[in-house]
């Protein structure tokens, strides 16, 4: 038996207690607190990598179509490009390559507290291995319409069953602020996805480049969301 720190009080209590004197708080043993770190570690360093390869094709897109120019008008063909059109283009491979390296990201961190031997499905993961799936097909070339809103349906699912992760201290505070900030994301692409290719509508804002740029912000987020995870199943070991 050894004493490690409560992550709510930050009083010494024994490893194996299920409860803290102190605050009365439940907690986790030393064996759950080692599986979330390490999920935790490994969700994290995946979602960087997942980022890196988006930054770079994303940029190399952007680049190649001039959205970086503030000048290039903005109509329903270009801007619709970014869903539909642009499938062929083999730059939009490691685009793909890197939302699904993002979703088993999600997996893992949703499966840091999954007790072993557990039979239940869980919604979170099911909808990881749903949306890894619909990733997969787009990355076979298989993208159309269906395809496009399936996955957009599940992505905002992912987002809903954030809030619905155990958490405490900072951590429960990120998964608020990055579970908002999701929604609101994809709520607002899907919305533009169906202006564009269903009313033709016109933006006159530079759509690939606000999304580049909102979805480095959102990656960023979610990043940190993963390192404060981490840090807190770390410091839960301290002895």
């Amino acid at each position: 038996m050894a004493l490690v720190k409560c992550p709510f009080c930050g009083e010494s209590v024994s490893d194996l207690a299920t409860q803290c004197p102190h605050c009365q708080n439940k907690l986790t043993n030393k064996v759950q607190c080692n599986r979330s770190g390490m999920y935790s570690l490994i969700a994290m360093l995946l979602y960087v990598a997942g980022t890196i390869l988006f930054i770079i094709s994303a940029a190399v897109f952007c680049s190649n179509y001039k959205v970086f120019d503030f000048g290039v008008p903005q109509s329903w063909q270009i801007a619709g490009v970014w869903y539909i059109e642009l499938s062929k283009m083999p730059v939009l491979v490691y685009v793909r390559v890197s939302l699904l390296i993002f979703t088993l990201a999600w997996l893992f961190w949703f499966l840091k507290d999954k007790d072993y031997g557990g039979s239940i499905i869980r919604v979170d993961v099911a909808i990881c291995v749903s949306l890894l799936l619909f990733q997969t097909l787009k990355l076979v070339n298989v993208c159309n319409e269906f395809n496009i809103v399936i996955s957009n349906v599940l992505l905002l699912a992912l987002g809903v069953v954030l809030f619905f992760q155990k958490a405490k201290g900072m951590v429960k505070k990120y998964i608020i602020i990055v579970g908002m900030f999701y929604l609101i994301f994809y709520l607002f692409w899907f919305f533009v996805q169906i202006t564009i290719s269903h009313f033709y509508f016109e933006w006159s804002i530079n759509l690939p480049l606000v999304k580049f740029i909102s979805s480095c912000v959102l990656h960023l987020a979610i990043i940190v969301m993963f390192y404060a995870s981490y840090k807190q199943s770390k410091s839960s070991l301290t002895e």
